[in-house]
């Protein structure tokens, strides 16, 4: 509270706007801190109450979402609405491969081959264990393998995608 002599008013700062990007199918959390006492009421694109204090956005999936923030002070006093965006950024495509991958049982393999940027391959489509170094198939046994494999071009990484090495006869 801010004293004038005969009139009081309290003066309310803004929130800070925050214009963030996320890949897709990430989570994104947009947090303020006010001051003890004082609430944010977090607005969606429409202008409707959605949450108070922080918003955690869990999925993105939208080229761009907005969040408008407004700080409401202990006594009812009310800042400017502030936007808040978070874009999202689309997902590199898998990388390049050939698929499903025919081999001959017994035949040496060559190491598994794919095109794109900062591949990392997996033992399981959980995405345990990557590896930067290509798999060399076995031509031992008669039946399917499945290799798993991703590629990352900025921040944002390929969904998972697969390929079927089926050895026969």
């Amino acid at each position: 509270m801010i004293d004038s002599g005969t009139v009081g008013y309290e003066i309310v700062a803004n929130p800070r706007g925050i214009d963030t990007a996320v890949c897709f199918f990430d989570s994104a959390i947009i947090a303020h801190t006010p001051v003890p006492g004082n609430k944010l009421y977090w607005y969606n694109g429409n202008f409707n109450l959605i949450d108070s204090n922080h918003l955690r956005h869990s999925f993105v999936d939208k080229d761009s979402i907005v969040y408008w923030v407004q700080l409401v002070s202990n006594n009812g006093c009310k800042s400017a609405l502030v936007k808040n965006k978070i874009r999202g950024i689309k997902l590199p495509p898998s990388p390049g491969f050939i698929n499903p991958l025919f081999l001959c049982q017994n035949i040496n393999s060559d190491t598994l081959k794919a095109t794109g940027n900062r591949i990392m391959l997996y033992s399981s489509a959980s995405r345990k264990n990557p590896s930067t170094n290509a798999p060399t198939p076995s031509t031992k046994s008669i039946g399917k393998q499945v290799f798993y494999l991703t590629q990352s071009v900025g921040a944002c990484t390929s969904l998972i995608d697969s390929i079927i090495v089926d050895v026969s006869t």
